[in-house]
């Protein structure tokens, strides 16, 4: 028995630890072609509200102003954006892997629609994109951010 414990033992021992592995996100040509929408976009409000779906959790939804929709077509309700996280009554719940978005800024954005027709970031972190405000601000600037999609939006 001694022998088989010792190999379960190094088995073990030869997996890398969970926290140290990072898997990249597909590249954002690849979230544009499986994206619902596209857009070039500003915040605008902002509400954070339980939800009850999948679990109960906090979620933000952010309205957005769409300057240009570069592909899939505008819902004629406007499009709401949902990010897991918020805050709601002093507690704030806070997600590594979920956008963090700020109001009145400008993002490009790749989204899936949610079956109750408000939309998510595709990819989490990768399908929200800020946007530079000028050329030294942070963020990428729009030529860049849209030569990133590689021809996606011309499918």
């Amino acid at each position: 028995m001694l022998p088989k414990t010792v190999g379960l033992l190094a088995a073990l021992t030869a997996v890398p630890d969970a926290a140290a592995v990072q898997v990249e996100p597909p590249p954002r040509s690849e979230l544009c072609a499986r994206a619902d929408l596209v857009l070039l976009a500003e915040t605008t409000s902002v509400e954070s509200a339980w939800a009850d779906h999948p679990v109960r959790a906090i979620e933000t939804t952010w309205d957005l102003h769409v300057e240009r929709a570069l592909r899939g077509e505008l819902p004629d309700e406007g499009v709401r954006l949902v990010i897991g996280g918020g805050t709601v009554g002093g507690l704030t719940l806070t997600l590594s892997e979920e956008p963090e978005l700020h109001g009145d800024h400008r993002y490009l954005l790749l989204l899936q629609r949610r079956a109750d027709g408000r939309y998510v970031a595709l990819g989490g972190l990768a399908g929200v994109v800020p946007l530079a405000r000028g050329p030294d601000g942070p963020g990428e600037t729009e030529r860049a951010a849209l030569t990133s999609l590689e021809g996606c939006l011309h499918d």
